[in-house]
């Protein structure tokens, strides 16, 4: 009886799949001026799916980007939005944990967020 129970259990665990999902990345504005909560001074937004840092620019602008984790700096790059609307930075490389991307633009504007890399 006891066997059976512990069987079933294992089975039914086996059948359990597990899928990554999406993971919004929440960015915050590091400026003096406060943008209104719908708008960041640099548009921009982030995601990450299986260890894949996607950054899409929403409007053409030229900015710094710097991606930092538990192994240090492990992308850094200016982009003009101008030529290229979405960027991915593959962190299946690097040390599972949190890790902080950051935004700044010519004129001085500083995005942040800090998000978990997490391996399956």
């Amino acid at each position: 009886m006891k066997k059976a129970f512990l069987l079933m259990i294992a089975i039914q665990l086996g059948l359990v799949s597990i899928e990554a999902s999406d993971v919004k990345i929440e960015l915050k504005s590091n400026g003096k001026s406060r943008p209104s909560q719908f708008e960041l001074p640099i548009p921009v937004h982030a995601d990450i799916y299986n260890s894949v840092l996607g950054i899409y620019f929403e409007k053409a602008k030229q900015v710094f980007v710097l991606v930092s984790g538990p192994d240090g700096v492990v992308y850094q790059r200016e982009v003009t939005s101008e030529t290229e609307k979405s960027i991915y930075v593959d962190l299946a490389q690097y040390q599972e944990g949190e890790y902080t991307i950051y935004f700044q633009d010519a004129e001085g504007n500083e995005v942040s967020g800090d998000f978990l890399n997490e391996k399956e």
